[in-house]
């Protein structure tokens, strides 16, 4: 019995030995898990359900969406957006505008003053307020560039795409939409994608629509790829011509990106260049 219980003692004395030299201690020095390491984190708390928007918010939308350009509805509309506390009355705004976005957008003017609301709530160059009505009205902006650059015919643009860029900037997380991004203004960057031939047909030459179509697409690529530093001061001059294709044209130490159409102002783009290298881009119209 006695030597049983020796054999048994060695074997755990063993064990113990062999967990501490992996470890990298002594059997001594082995620490006991206290009952604090041992409970398991807290769960996180769950978001708040914003609170819905008031009869009279909803009256304000309403009147805001009968006359836009009258100070009756719409100023105390954007001011209650502008508030942070008004987390639901922007996503009553924005289940709207996609409402009227599903049935076609037959109210186009309806449709675009509600993008005009809810951008006065995510600011205009730098963010002005947060939530989860952002990265919807971010996406929803993003189909919308989308789908418009699919279209043959017509005019596209009239929608601003600098909450997109704005909620990018603030969630660089969220890499999903940041691909989807950046994969579109890639597709539409190239001015040689869309420049006419010389000998093109009079009848192409002088299709406005075309025109817009492009110059909505030229802009938006060049600003989304500056604004989310695909393109950037320090980047190689054979790196910016993959993105942007050949320059339009090339002196000293400038190479230059432009659309030349009969349109009394066309979108360019210029780079200067320091040891191979582009150290400014600057975009204007010409």
């Amino acid at each position: 019995m006695g030597t049983g219980i020796a054999a048994m003692t060695r074997i755990a004395l063993a064990v113990a030995a062999t967990a501490a030299f992996i470890l990298g201690c002594s059997a001594a020095e082995v620490p006991t898990p206290t009952a604090q390491q041992m409970t398991p984190p807290p769960e996180a708390k769950p978001t708040p359900t914003p609170e819905p928007p008031t009869p009279e918010q909803l009256g304000w939308l309403k009147l805001a969406l009968e006359n836009p350009v009258s100070n009756v509805g719409t100023r105390p509309l954007k001011e209650a957006l502008a508030q942070p506390a008004n987390e639901g009355l922007a996503l009553e705004v924005l289940r709207q505008a996609r409402e009227l976005k599903a049935a076609g957008r037959k109210d186009e003017n309806s449709f675009h003053w509600l993008l005009i609301f809810l951008h006065s709530r995510s600011g205009t160059q730098d963010l002005a307020i947060d939530g989860p009505y952002l990265k919807s009205f971010a996406q929803l902006i993003l189909e919308l560039m989308e789908e418009s650059f699919q279209e043959k015919t017509g005019r596209v643009g009239g929608i601003s795409w600098q909450p997109l860029v704005i909620y990018l900037k603030a969630h660089p997380e969220d890499k999903d939409l940041r691909d989807r991004t950046k994969r579109l203004a890639l597709a539409n960057a190239k001015v040689s994608t869309f420049q006419l031939p010389r000998d093109a047909k009079a009848e192409q030459i002088r299709d406005s629509g075309y025109h817009h179509r492009v110059h909505a697409r030229l802009g938006f690529s060049w600003n989304i790829l500056l604004q989310l530093g695909v393109l950037h001061d320090g980047i190689d001059v054979d790196k910016a011509v993959e993105i942007l294709g050949e320059p339009t044209s090339k002196r000293d130490n400038k190479i230059n990106w432009h659309y030349d159409s009969m349109m009394h102002i066309n979108p360019a783009m210029d780079a200067r260049i320091e040891k191979y290298k582009i150290v400014e881009f600057k975009r204007y119209i010409r």
